[in-house]
């Protein structure tokens, strides 16, 4: 078989033109032609983010994707690496991989191949001869063939299958980028909620781009030539601090300046949005919760009525059914128009948009020329996985290749730039505020004189709250 078969199959598939035929008949086609090299009962040829579990585009050999999935491997594909050959003759008694599972299927002979986002795999041969050099090389053959061309179907997909289109033609989204079907339902629901003038509640991790899209939510509303508010309620901590929230007349506290306006009366006409409300003290949330329910506030010392026409948006990456983190009262009326954010691991597709436009913007911020990335730089983000951590995290990594790249005088980004990349937990926005939550509270607890219940009062926490931020060293608090 040797140089003939290699020569046949690597003639075989240069003949295959992608620009000639449909994507899934070139697929098919090219399949066909390495299962038949390599004499194998079962095939597969898919391409996508997870190829296996939710290809874009696919082709398979001796059974249907559905079926093929209960007759292959996943241990195996999910062990095969970019740039290396997986080749097994008999993976039930291989320590690579656990038996259990492969006797179940009766699972032997495996070559599996891993390209970005896409695999080519065979499983078991007609003739049951072992896998040999020559059989290793018809599947490195075929792999130089299909890794620019899956590359092109993949960059083919996100142009053709662009799940947001329908959305961006009728809604204003700066910055907000991507177009997986993830963000697409996300999108279908700020399309939905803009017009009205109920509460939104967006829930999701950190750094997941809420405030984006509270923004987009008050650009596409009625309200969206009147102001548009944040604040950020982890920075809430002791009594003073409602006030920000509702303002305060002179005189409302001691030390106090002067007069507080207020953010409802900065935010009139428009929308006010709370940032983490999570963190919104025990001691402030009657107040917001009666004024959702009829746009009526007091100011302090006062008491004073005021009404104002102010939309509430809420975001939080808190568990809200919490009764220590709110009040379930606040909570069902703050998520009447609930939306889900989904995290970047599950918008692996949007990930080359996402890199080029935050390049793009830290360039700006940085004066230095924005530098395109690799493909094989995009690949290297996307297989990342991304289960710890979010857009601000991809941010932080593409400002050190950016660095790097900067540094190297390279045209490009590409794999090289990400050696050494580090996580600083001290640009973590969240992991700050939490520290900072510990510290403060820890000062007022030693103020207090160790007294959990009084410390919980002064800083406007529920008594567990403070339990959680300060778990108790022994039980000589004072209950009152």
């Amino acid at each position: 078989m040797t140089m003939d078969a290699e020569l046949a199959l690597y003639r075989s598939l240069a003949r295959l033109d992608m620009e000639d035929v449909k994507a899934q008949e070139f697929l098919e086609q090219a399949l066909q032609l390495v299962v038949k090299a390599l004499d194998a009962r079962l095939g597969l040829l898919a391409v996508g983010p997870s190829p296996l579990t939710n290809p874009i585009w696919h082709a398979t050999h001796g059974a249907e994707l559905p079926a093929l999935r209960e007759r292959v491997s996943q241990t195996i594909v999910k062990a095969a690496r970019p740039g290396e050959l997986l080749v097994t003759d008999n993976a039930m008694e291989d320590p690579r991989f656990d038996s259990a599972s492969l006797e179940a299927k009766s699972i032997e002979q495996v070559m599996c191949a891993a390209m970005p986002n896409a695999i080519v795999y065979v499983q078991g041969r007609e003739s049951r001869r072992m896998w040999g050099a020559e059989d290793r090389h018809l599947m490195e053959i075929a792999v130089d063939r299909f890794r620019p061309l899956c590359d092109q179907l993949r960059w083919r997909a996100r142009w053709d299958q662009d799940a947001t289109l329908v959305y961006r033609e009728k809604l204003e989204l700066n910055g907000i980028v991507g177009r997986s079907p993830a963000l697409a339902n996300v999108l279908r629901k700020v399309a939905q909620y803009a017009p009205l003038e109920l509460p939104v509640l967006l829930t999701g991790p950190s750094g997941t781009g809420k405030s984006k899209l509270a923004e987009a939510i008050h650009r596409n509303s009625a309200r969206r030539d009147k102001p548009f508010v944040r604040l950020n309620c982890a920075t809430m901590l002791g009594d003073a601090r409602q006030f920000e929230l509702f303002g305060a007349d002179a005189g409302a506290y001691t030390g106090m300046r002067g007069p507080i306006r207020g953010l409802i009366r900065d935010a009139e006409g428009g929308t006010l949005f709370l940032d983490e409300v999570g963190y919104l003290p025990m001691n402030v949330q009657p107040q917001l919760l009666t004024f959702l329910d009829d746009g009526k506030y007091r100011r302090m010392p006062s008491g004073d009525e005021q009404a104002a026409n102010v939309r509430i948006i809420a975001a939080s990456a808190l568990d809200l059914d919490n009764p220590d983190v709110m009040l379930p009262e606040l909570r069902n009326r703050l998520r009447r128009l609930p939306i889900a954010i989904p995290s970047l691991a599950s918008r692996l597709d949007d990930i080359p948009e996402l890199a080029t436009h935050i390049v793009c913007q830290l360039a700006m911020e940085q004066g230095t020329p924005g530098l395109p990335l690799t493909p094989a730089a995009y690949a290297w983000l996307e297989q990342r996985g991304w289960d710890d951590g979010n857009i601000r995290s991809l941010e932080d990594v593409l400002r050190w290749a950016l660095l790097n790249a900067g540094d190297a005088r390279a045209g490009a980004i590409g794999v090289t730039h990400f050696e050494g990349v580090e996580y600083d937990d001290d640009l973590h926005l969240g992991r700050q505020t939490d520290a900072f939550r510990r510290r403060f509270a820890a000062m007022v607890l030693a103020r207090c004189g160790g007294r959990y219940a009084e410390a919980a009062k002064t800083l406007g926490i529920h008594r567990s709250t403070l339990y959680d931020l300060l778990p108790r060293v022994s039980d000589s608090d004072d209950s009152s």
